[in-house]
């Protein structure tokens, strides 16, 4: 039962791999919802971390929680910058995620196991998903910030065969290189329903925009890079805090 466990907690953390992640060297290993609870010593914080989750996973995740038997009062929701781009959203592991979300879905258990039996949910290959990233970067322009240039994705990852490290280099511009469109793209649409639902059940929503390594980004690529991912944050940002939502932008921390 996702309720387990979590029975007295008044905050509730959801992330994914971020949560549990850290660098070999860091000073402290705690998770992210461990910090959180470190500081907040009048409360009790848990987590619901599931890796290569996303706010669609959040979203569902939260649906099924019940609320009358448990006393969280606030959700803690990470917002990683990443899961906006098509590197994510149709990633290899979209397909084994989109599976267990039918056993989530508000639907009779019957028309679950139907669905699961004929894969009735998206159930793309791997190289499906692949050929679609391809398409979409083949079309894909970008405005560079600084220049006020457009430039095809193309163009910009053949630029950086002169990096110090074209690989990585080439690895933050796909994963990166976007323009937050908040009409389409699948994320912000999750977003909404995620704080829809806590309005709904009066529980108090956090997002939390996670650090990313802008430095190694500008290092890399350029600054036109990290402009990008700083609109981006700031659109995120704005959206929701004009909805009465917390948001902490650690984009840069």
């Amino acid at each position: 039962m996702l309720d387990d466990g979590i029975e007295n907690c008044g905050v509730l953390y959801f992330g994914e791999s971020s949560n549990v992640s850290f660098h070999p060297d860091d000073k402290d290993k705690s998770f992210i919802s461990q910090m959180i609870d470190k500081e907040l010593p009048n409360e009790i914080v848990c987590d619901i971390s599931k890796p290569a989750a996303h706010a669609e996973v959040y979203y569902e995740l939260l649906r099924n929680l019940d609320f009358d038997k448990n006393h969280v009062e606030t959700v803690i929701m990470t917002v990683n910058l990443r899961s906006f781009g098509m590197n994510w959203i149709e990633s290899k592991l979209e397909t084994s995620l989109q599976k267990e979300l039918v056993l989530l879905k508000e639907k009779p258990a019957l028309w679950k196991r139907f669905c699961l039996s004929f894969k009735l949910y998206d159930n793309k290959t791997e190289r499906q998903r692949s050929d679609l990233q391809d398409i979409y970067f083949n079309q894909l322009y970008l405005t560079k910030p600084f220049d006020k240039t457009q430039v095809s994705f193309r163009d910009w990852e053949s630029e950086l065969d002169q990096s110090s490290d074209p690989r990585l280099a080439k690895v933050f511009l796909k994963v990166y290189g976007f323009e937050l469109n908040e009409e389409t793209n699948p994320r912000i649409k999750d977003f909404d329903n995620i704080v829809k639902l806590c309005q709904e059940r009066n529980i108090r929503l956090i997002f939390n925009i996670l650090p990313e390594n802008t430095e190694k980004a500008s290092s890399l690529v350029g600054e036109n890079l990290v402009e990008l991912m700083k609109s981006n944050a700031k659109k995120i940002t704005k959206r929701y805090r004009n909805q009465n939502i917390s948001v902490v932008n650690n984009l840069e921390l």
